[in-house]
């Protein structure tokens, strides 16, 4: 910019560049100081000038004291959704803080549009009479199909109230009209369900892994498994929580058990399964 000028520059933790400025004018400037406000995360810059235009463009001699007040802009990567990733070309928008500084550069990186259940669930269980808040996760804006039973149609998690089983359907959309649909089914239970495996195999490979009940009952569960010498292995009063054949810390072999379940049913009776399991290594 001229004869010299206040030159800085910002690296990240490996040294490459993320950033750089200078500020002057045509004749001699001088940084000598810097200083940084850690709380404010602002930058003191402070040295000399005998320059009368660009940045220091008041002049009253030969040289002036120089002082520049510098806050470095967060750096944020956002996600942009888009109908497709092909062409796209990243959009970098700045923000500026109340005193119009620049405060925050933002870079938005495309993202393709997704289905609304995509992160989360797409079926849930309900007892006759219940609710239930369907949630999702669309990338962009959710509308649902019209249904009798949904609290609302264009709000992404709606609560739903059906009389039976019934299949939702959601629309994950963008303003240039490409949209993504999904189904969510809520299934209507008039009865409790607990309906118990014969068999597990706990390997690790994420197939029947755990040994327990499968269903949902409204209050009441215990489960307990006793082995051929009747002690008891396991026990459980919830329904998500099943054994994963380890008894003090160690792995019980192949063989069998015995195991005895009871909850309670809509009419708040006591129900009762006995039988046996098969632990397969």
């Amino acid at each position: 910019m001229g004869e010299g000028e206040f030159w800085t520059v910002k690296l990240d933790a490996n040294g490459k560049l993320v950033w750089k400025h200078n500020w002057g004018g045509e004749n001699s400037d001088h940084l000598r100081y810097m200083i940084h406000d850690s709380v404010q995360n602002e930058y003191y810059l402070a040295g000399d000038s005998e320059s009368d235009d660009g940045d220091f463009d008041s002049s009253y001699g030969e040289t002036d004291f120089a002082v520049i007040k510098l806050k470095i802009p967060e750096l944020l990567n956002k996600d942009s959704a888009v109908c497709s990733i092909n062409g796209y070309i990243p959009v970098q928008d700045t923000l500026r803080d109340a005193c119009g500084y620049d405060s925050v550069i933002v870079k938005y990186e495309p993202v393709l549009i997704g289905g609304p259940f995509d992160d989360g669930r797409k079926r849930d269980t309900i007892f006759s009479g219940q609710s239930i808040q369907l949630s999702s996760s669309g990338n962009g804006t959710v509308t649902w199909n019209a249904h009798a039973s949904l609290s609302c149609l264009t709000c992404p998690d709606p609560v739903a109230t059906p009389a039976t089983t019934t299949v939702y359907t959601a629309i994950n959309s963008l303003p240039n009209g490409c949209q993504v649909s999904d189904d969510y089914t809520v299934v209507v239970l008039n009865q409790a369900v607990a309906m118990t495996p014969s068999a597990f195999t706990p390997n690790g490979d994420g197939l029947n892994d755990y040994f327990g009940s499968i269903g949902k009952v409204p209050g009441g569960y215990r489960l307990q498994i006793f082995n051929r010498n009747g002690e008891m292995v396991f026990k459980s009063t919830n329904i998500n929580q099943k054994w994963d054949g380890v008894y003090k810390g160690v792995k019980q072999p192949s063989g069998v058990f015995v195991y005895q379940i009871e909850y309670k049913d809509l009419q708040n009776k006591t129900q009762q399964q006995k039988g046996t399991l098969t632990l397969i290594r």
